[in-house]
């Protein structure tokens, strides 16, 4: 609202932007290695060059080896796919004891992930401090980490690489960018969650333009998104979403 009465996009109420172009990325989920690859090239094609999946089928905190294997199997035939062009992360929706989300990681490391996002649940930091202790990928979490506290008892474990705090649940716009400024401080990057619609797209995009530690940016941009807005909503161009003013 003081942006609209200021008549000022948002990120200059913060700030400033300091960048045009937000990376954003695609999926590579799929039920079998084949659907998962036909899932992530049909995002290359466009254009992406980061892909996100959850691999896992999730029958537990301690998976089987049957299921373990399969998820190794969708993570090399997506990596042989798309070869080294394009970064993958691995999402586990924090569904792993530490140890199994140890051994995991130690398997997919061959495939250098760009980041393991949520590999234990949680609601316990020491847990995620020893898979974080054990692995060689960067650990990503935060987006059901609700106020900049929960975050300032997480960084001082030094256990996460990546931030995801959510504009909807941890407070807003300008909390997030009191979230972001904490995390800087400890050399860690800075993702929105955003599994939403183009209001909560919008908001997170006016945060990765004036936030130093953005690293990329989740949710993209869908064809609906400009229906259901006034204005000119940002275009995707290539890996990229293209950050207009109006």
């Amino acid at each position: 609202m003081k942006g609209q009465a200021l008549g000022v996009p948002v990120y200059e109420l913060l700030g400033g932007k300091i960048r045009d172009r937000i990376w954003t990325y695609g999926r590579w989920d799929g039920l079998t290695p084949e659907a998962a690859v036909e899932n992530a090239l049909f995002h290359v094609e466009q254009g992406i060059t980061a892909l996100k999946g959850d691999p896992f089928e999730h029958r537990g905190i301690f998976i089987d080896k049957k299921s373990e294997d399969l998820a190794i199997s969708k993570m090399r035939s997506v990596r042989e796919a798309v070869r080294d062009e394009v970064e993958l992360f691995v999402e586990v929706h924090g569904r792993l004891a530490p140890s199994d989300a140890i051994r995991v990681a130690n398997r997919l490391e061959e495939f250098r992930p760009f980041f393991y996002e949520e590999p234990v649940p949680p609601q316990n930091l020491e847990a995620l401090k020893k898979v974080a202790d054990n692995v060689n990928i960067p650990i990503a979490t935060g987006e059901r980490l609700l106020t900049k506290f929960d975050f300032a008892d997480l960084l001082p474990l030094h256990a996460v690489d990546l931030i995801q705090p959510d504009v909807v649940q941890a407070g807003g716009i300008l909390e997030l960018k009191k979230i972001a400024a904490m995390t800087e401080a400890y050399y860690v990057g800075f993702q929105p969650h955003n599994p939403y619609g183009p209001f909560c797209t919008i908001a997170a995009l006016h945060l990765d333009a004036c936030t130093p530690n953005f690293l990329i940016q989740e949710g993209g941009i869908h064809p609906w998104f400009q229906d259901a807005t006034t204005g000119n909503f940002p275009i995707k161009k290539m890996a990229t979403l293209v950050y207009l003013q109006a």
